[in-house]
């Protein structure tokens, strides 16, 4: 278990101020990273390679002016850094591969995101959940508002080789009075989506807001807390923790920032509140200690941390309840500006964090390091059940039980010492259970459910009588009935299948107010023949109002449609004002066995045991392994094959499987990677219609033209397809008179060639759109450029 107090990062008091915006992260191969500030020479990246015992210095910004704004984040072993500085009047980023960096001097190239600003107040930078994207935020004047500090935006598309696509910058807030400063923003993703907490203050008042992207619009400035006084509320720092993390259904953001009050006019206090929805609303502000400076971050169990300056003490707090309440405050020591880690993956008990002593910066923090002997990801092919996994782990804390599973379902449990030699099998009951092929189950509605705004849903569901729609969150919407008529929800997918074919549909619903009648039903062109596996009436859904819980049927097709085609549907009855909100929509295939088995009417836990055995995936799920110890979780993929003295029944089995499951997840991948290519086919497709529409796809597009760029972002579209590479030359105007050549890939400028360079300012490529791509220039002239698709 590494415990370090006050390791020396440098032996100078340099700067770790701002909390919006982190300044260390931890890569991939266990390396951290720090980014810290000395006045009149630049931003100063230290690593440490054994768990921060010690730290040396990977690389350096030179800057020579008295401050600076900068914020880090990490993917894999790559630092992404945002940065701006003291008299600069744009915002740079830049990517450093920390393995192969040496210590140098790394100040020039960078790539610009954002030009023409007169002033910056407050910089921060976080990637998405997969880690294929970059959001960043800052504070910032400019020509248009002169006189205010607001937010503006801008995400980056992280390329498989780690080069960044920055998009458009987006002004956010549009206050243009000396009176009003909007300012030290700090965001956090969510489902993919940016949402930004901030600092308003205005001449009679002080606010901490958020605003949110839901996909398609921005909801700007939904209140967390507000003070019609003059007292300050300043320096916000938040987090998301999602669901994996603690159980949450749409996990939760937290905020926390400092400021003054009535009661105490001249100290400030520690201040906390928390969002369920996705920033829609927030809870009631909690006062919390004396402090300054607070960096909130969690470990991988869902406790919170807040670290803080009370006086020139670093101290901090804990809430193992989602911040429903806190202890007492723990002396971490003598220091200001803490910034503390914020990484799901790690077993934190004392938040790893660095802050500006006396005399040099210092880390300290306390966490658990626990591996597994078998690296995690595909395990190849199994043929038998007794032996899925040899393996053991590892740990420097406290052993506890470990769970095995195989697609959810426990099959084992063990107590060992830590590297003790384990092996993970099954029982031949339970391996009958596992699909063969690498697929266990194959969403045949696909991601219809994993809607990202409400416009995505309703183009992905029709529902009837008009009831009214409000999205939530990802994959999450809430109805209202308007009248008494009912609310039918049923997705814009459908399938046609032969004679003799099963599906089994389940829905997850909390209804709010008690149903008049509450089932999954179906529609079908041909003969077909269902079963109600949770009760329309008089089942559990009305004893269960305000719980989710699924709703699920089975459907046997009969006779073979002549047009009609399978659609399952959700069916409420009830009063005008019911709500109730719907997520999770699934239809798979199943087998006549699985279908026989089912019963009608059955109580609340055998359905959520059902609804546990088919989860909602947004398309395909492998057949996975999961070893589980306490917050540990180490997963890995593995593919059923047929044993080679296998038995006729094994062998009918298998060929069941093929056609339910692998059959339909191969034609899902291929019709995705179609349709990615603008061809038109359908997952329920033959091969053969696959194939000719394959034959049929475009080349790849080309085009290219003459523009007349204006000293700022510059926006060319109209292409007919979305550009990866561009190259942009000149030979005309003010720049130069020999060819200039900025070639992007991916957004990323891999290659610079200047002949007869007469202006260093030449354009610079800035990310791609739909139909087009962005254009930076600092200078008005004539750019010449091609795309390629």
């Amino acid at each position: 278990m590494p415990t370090v107090l006050d390791a020396t990062v440098v032996a100078r008091a340099d700067d770790t101020s701002e909390n919006g915006g982190r300044k260390l992260v931890r890569l991939s191969n266990g390396w951290l990273i720090n980014a810290v500030w000395q006045s009149g020479t630049g931003i100063h990246f230290y690593k440490s390679q054994n768990n921060g015992s010690t730290w040396s210095r990977l690389c350096y910004i030179s800057l020579s002016q008295a401050n600076a704004q900068w914020s880090l984040t990490s993917v894999g072993t790559k630092i992404h850094v945002i940065f701006t500085f003291a008299a600069a009047t744009a915002v740079y980023t830049k990517t450093i591969e920390a393995t192969t960096q040496t210590d140098v001097d790394i100040s020039s190239p960078n790539i610009t995101i954002d030009i023409a600003q007169t002033a910056f107040s407050g910089i921060s930078i976080e990637k998405n959940e997969a880690g294929t994207e970059l959001h960043a935020t800052w504070a910032s004047k400019n020509a248009t508002y002169a006189n205010s500090f607001n937010i503006r935006y801008a995400k980056g598309t992280i390329a498989t080789d780690g080069s960044v696509a920055w998009g458009v910058v987006e002004q956010r807030t549009f206050d243009n009075s000396t009176s009003i400063n909007s300012s030290n923003p700090s965001v956090v993703v969510k489902d993919g989506l940016p949402i930004i907490t901030l600092q308003k203050v205005y001449t009679s008042g002080s606010v901490i807001s958020c605003d949110r992207y839901t996909g398609s619009a921005w909801i700007s400035e939904t209140i967390i807390y507000q003070l019609s006084e003059s007292y300050i509320q300043s320096n916000p720092s938040a987090i998301f923790v999602p669901q994996s993390i603690n159980g949450l259904s749409n996990g939760l953001i937290a905020d926390v920032w400092d400021g003054f009050d009535a009661t105490h006019p001249t100290t400030k206090y520690i201040r906390f509140s928390k969002s369920f929805d996705g920033g829609v609303s927030w809870s009631a502000m909690q006062k919390l200690v004396p402090g300054i400076n607070g960096s909130l971050t969690t470990n991988k169990s869902g406790k919170l941390f807040i670290t803080y300056d009370d006086a020139g003490t670093t101290k901090r707090i804990e809430s193992t309840n989602n911040g429903d309440t806190w202890g007492l405050p723990i002396t971490v020591g003598t220091g200001t500006n803490p910034s503390s880690l914020f990484d799901l993956t790690m077993n934190m008990s004392v938040p790893l964090t660095i802050r500006k002593g006396a005399t040099s910066v210092l880390f300290s923090g306390t966490w658990t390091v626990t591996t597994i002997s078998v690296p995690q990801g595909s395990i190849g092919q199994k043929t038998t059940p007794s032996n899925i996994l040899a393996y053991a782990i590892t740990t420097d804390g406290a052993m506890s039980t470990i769970t095995e599973k195989v697609n959810g379902v426990t099959i084992g449990t063990k107590t060992a010492t830590s590297g003790q030699s384990l092996t993970a099998g099954l029982t031949q009951a339970q391996w009958d259970d596992v699909k063969h092929g690498k697929y266990n189950i194959v969403n045949l509605i696909g991601s219809l459910s994993a809607f990202s705004t409400l416009a995505e849903f309703n183009q992905n569901f029709t529902v009837s009588n008009l009831p009214t729609k409000n999205f939530l969150s990802k994959g999450l919407v809430e109805l209202t009935a308007n009248n008494a008529s009912g609310i039918y929800v049923t997705p814009k997918s459908a399938i046609k299948e032969l004679a003799e074919t099963y599906f089994i549909s389940i829905v997850d619903v909390k209804a709010k107010n008690t149903p008049a009648g509450l089932e999954m039903a179906q529609s079908y062109g041909g003969v077909s023949s269902s079963k109600k596996i949770t009760a329309k009436t008089g089942g559990y859904s009305v004893a269960n109002v305000g719980t989710t819980i699924p709703i699920i049927s089975a459907l046997k097709v009969v006779g073979t449609p002549t047009t009609g085609l399978y659609s399952s549907q959700l069916a409420y009855q009830g009063a005008a004002g019911d709500k109730l909100e719907v997520s999770g929509f699934r239809t798979y295939k199943i087998s006549k066995a699985e279908y026989d088995g089912f019963t009608t009417g059955v109580t609340l836990s055998v359905a959520q045991d059902i609804a546990a055995k088919y989860p909602y995936v947004e398309s395909i799920s492998e057949n996975t392994l999961t070893i589980e110890m306490g917050s540990e979780v180490f997963t890995y993929t593995f593919e059923k094959r047929l044993a080679t003295d296998a038995d006729v029944l094994s062998a009918v089995k298998a060929t069941q499987d093929v056609q339910t499951t692998y059959i339909p997840a191969v034609k899902s991948k291929l019709g995705t990677a179609i349709r990615a290519k603008g061809g038109a086919v359908n997952d329920a497709d033959t091969f053969e219609v696959m194939a000719s529409a394959v034959s049929t796809l475009p080349v790849k597009q080309v085009a290219g033209g003459t523009v007349s760029l204006v000293s700022g972002v510059n926006t060319i579209s109209g292409l007919p397809f979305k550009p990866r590479n561009v190259h942009a030359h000149s030979s005309v105007g003010v720049y130069g008179t020999g060819l200039h050549s900025r070639i992007t890939v991916n957004g990323f400028e891999v290659a610079m060639k200047d002949v007869l360079l007469t202006n260093s300012n030449f354009p610079t490529i800035t990310g791609f759109t739909a139909n087009g791509f962005t254009v930076q220039a600092f200078s008005t002239g004539t750019m010449i450029w091609d795309a390629e698709e």
